[in-house]
């Protein structure tokens, strides 16, 4: 269980509001949504198949997929991909046939996927490269992520988290400040604060 504040700018509009979000690994999320007041707003309940949103203050609600989450954020999102980004984990956005590269940047680890057909071809025709890339930094010290940056040339579309101020929750490395920079149709600027996090106990999902 996680508690934080968001800030969420779309173009030049902004929201903010703390949310209490609960989760079950690989099964389920939930997110109670209040704004400043603490009064709860709104409720989210997403699993691998569906997104619920229930909407307090005009009694509205919404059952679908994850169509309504991607146009959202104006990027495309799955469960895990989405369960990966609230924790700090990796995204696999690449294929297993995919040609992984490492080296140094910054005094950290750095890891970045090209696929191998591509880059063959890219080399032996002297070409830009036009398939999405994936690059993810690694802080040495405890091998958690701090930086997953996702391109597409091919639709000009980046996606860009990092992740700091890491701490210690029930022997687990949790990052407490977390950002995310989309550039697509909008531009969309995200920005997490954890406030407290629970690790490893049981959760009800109302």
């Amino acid at each position: 269980s996680i508690k934080f504040s968001a800030d969420i700018t779309i173009d030049s509009s902004t929201v903010s509001f703390n949310v209490s979000m609960r989760a079950r690994k690989d099964s389920v999320i939930w997110m109670s949504i209040s704004p400043a007041l603490g009064i709860e707003a709104a409720r989210a309940v997403i699993t691998k198949d569906s997104v619920k949103f229930y909407n307090r203050l005009n009694a509205t609600y919404f059952i679908g997929d994850y169509n309504y989450i991607s146009k959202l954020l104006h990027s495309d999102l799955d469960f895990e991909m989405l369960q990966s980004l609230l924790t700090g984990n990796s995204v696999d956005f690449y294929e297993e046939d995919e040609k992984l590269r490492s080296g140094m940047d910054n005094r950290k680890y750095l890891l970045s996927t090209v696929r191998k057909r591509k880059l063959r071809k890219v080399i032996e025709k002297n070409k830009e490269m036009k398939d999405p890339v994936q690059s993810i930094w690694l802080e040495p010290e405890i091998y958690k992520i701090s930086r997953i940056l996702i391109y597409d040339f091919n639709s000009n579309r980046t996606f860009d988290a990092k992740f700091e101020d890491f701490k210690t929750v029930d022997s687990l490395n949790f990052p407490h400040k977390i950002s995310y920079d989309i550039k697509a149709e909008k531009n969309v600027s995200i920005r997490l604060e954890y406030s407290k996090i629970t690790a490893n106990k049981p959760q009800n999902f109302p």
